[in-house]
């Protein structure tokens, strides 16, 4: 007859070889300025000038977003602005559009939303409850952690909303998403581009928003 110890030691290897596989880790990078690898144009009148680099490779986009967002439908823009006037600049990306090299237009997708897509799925706890609750709630808990990090991360480096004094320069990511869920294509990106960047200055409060025009070269 198996005694009880017996019997308690497959499971005790089961719950010891599950939780690595469901526990979740990320790795997260700070952007890098643009400079070296886009386009600086200056806008001579409103004095805004934007340095942009569209995130086409997989690798890079998991290096700094932790994810392939790629796969994901969803276009990266690393932006750094810099405000050479003698006005604050008020930037919102929420009208902010990308022209892609075959004419389709991507449209500004908030950084929540980036973030969301990128975020583990709480299935992975499912075996864990399979056999035992603890394990189940530890790697539960692993997924939340994670993704909590997740979000303030996409949090940290998004501009969705900046008010750019006389001098100051802004570093972030804009994220962009093909309209009504439609496919991206990453080919045409690759291609070259054009970003359209909505801003205006505190002393126009009631004018219609300025544009700056980006062209954003292909991938070499």
């Amino acid at each position: 007859m198996l005694s009880t110890r017996s019997l308690r030691l497959p499971r005790a290897f089961v719950l010891s070889a599950l939780l690595p596989l469901g526990c979740v880790s990320i790795s997260l990078h700070e952007l890098t300025p643009p400079a070296e690898h886009g386009r600086a144009v200056r806008n001579g009148e409103a004095g805004l000038a934007a340095a942009c680099r569209l995130v086409t490779a997989p690798e890079e986009a998991r290096f700094f977003f932790g994810a392939d967002l790629i796969a994901l439908g969803i276009l990266p823009l690393i932006v750094q602005l810099e405000n050479a006037s003698g006005d604050t600049l008020r930037f919102s990306a929420s009208d902010a559009r990308v022209t892609l090299a075959d004419g389709a237009t991507l449209v500004h997708l908030p950084w929540s939303a980036a973030a969301e897509a990128a975020s583990f799925s709480y299935w992975r706890a499912v075996p864990g409850f399979l056999f035992a609750v603890i394990p189940g709630l530890v790697i539960a808990d692993s997924v939340a952690l994670t993704n909590a990090r997740i979000a303030g991360h996409y949090r940290h480096l998004a501009v969705e909303e900046a008010a750019l004094p006389p001098g100051a320069r802004k570093l972030g990511a804009v994220f962009f998403a093909p309209r009504d869920g439609g496919k991206l294509d990453v080919e045409a990106a690759a291609r070259g581009a054009e970003a359209r960047l909505p801003f205006a200055r505190r002393a126009e409060p009631n004018a219609a928003p300025r544009e700056l025009l980006i062209p954003l070269p292909g991938a070499p």
